[in-house]
């Protein structure tokens, strides 16, 4: 047979021309070594996949054959895998069940010498009657745990109701103190109003006032000489500020005067000689 060293020496180095080098040639050999190893690899993987995709006919079939008895196998291993494991299941079931008759048994004749003792004997209670007896237990268990949930959702639904109940009445009030606030403040604004004077008509004793308030607006109204300086704030909260106690001051220049909302406004204007045309300045105190 052909060796690889053969083959190399009579296909690869045969060919390489006497004028190169040997380090050239050598790896040259190499190179050429290592392209037919590759080659070879994938025509040997070539052949493999061809020989199982393209089989004959009676191939095919005895590859089928094989695969269904071994997908057989298989399942009847598995069968037999969870045959074995409810064998082992039953087994253990029948262990338990045999541990608990010997100890219902003991029970029996300990109950039966204690009996005997008496001078009289009962006999052990039937299948029948033990399973009556444990769906006696378990319904009074059920019915036991569904009076302590009914309880506790009474309960929770009690504490619920005095929740809503304490929301309620907290809300109903704040309604009612609102109701009150602003009825008493509609009121003490209709006071204000009455109070208000009329304006003045006659030269002689009006006194018509320049009105400027903190935020740039500009008021004129006439009043009487005889007016107060409580009956001027009194326009001024109607009008302006609608509110039931506001607190500002009214500034007068030249000379400077200053009437706070604590001031005696009792005044009438002459008194403070405020002139006709003259201005009056409303801002918050300092």
């Amino acid at each position: 047979p052909l060796t690889m060293a053969d083959f190399v020496q009579e296909n690869i180095l045969s060919h390489i021309p006497p004028w190169l080098s040997p380090k050239v040639a050598l790896g040259t050999g190499v190179v050429s070594l290592v392209v037919f190893l590759v080659v070879y690899d994938i025509l040997k993987r070539l052949r493999k996949d061809l020989s199982t995709r393209f089989l004959t006919e009676p191939d095919a079939a005895q590859y089928n054959k094989i695969r269904v008895e071994a997908t057989s196998r298989l399942q009847l291993e598995q069968f037999d895998l969870s045959a074995k494991r409810k064998d082992i299941e039953y087994e253990k079931e029948k262990v338990k069940n045999m541990e608990a008759l010997k100890a219902q048994k003991k029970e029996w004749l300990r109950g039966g010498q204690a009996l005997q003792s008496s001078g009289r004997y009962v006999p052990p209670p039937d299948r029948k009657t033990q399973e009556l007896e444990s769906r006696r237990r378990l319904i009074a268990e059920q019915d036991a745990q569904y009076q302590q949930l009914l309880a506790e959702d009474q309960a929770a639904a009690r504490e619920l109701k005095k929740v809503e109940d304490a929301e309620k009445l907290r809300l109903r009030k704040e309604a009612q103190a609102k109701q009150e606030e602003e009825e008493k403040k509609s009121l003490r604004i209709a006071q204000l109003k009455a109070s208000v004077p009329e304006e003045e008509t006659n030269e002689e004793l009006k006194r018509t006032l320049h009105i400027r308030l903190p935020f740039g607006d500009r008021l004129k109204r006439s009043f009487s000489k005889t007016n107060t300086l409580q009956n001027l704030r009194d326009f001024l909260v109607v009008d302006t500020y609608m509110e039931e106690e506001p607190v500002f001051e009214m500034v007068a220049l030249y000379p400077r005067r200053v009437w706070k909302s604590d001031d005696d406004l009792s005044m009438t204007l002459e008194d403070v000689k405020l002139a006709n045309g003259e201005t009056v300045y409303i801002q918050s105190p300092v």
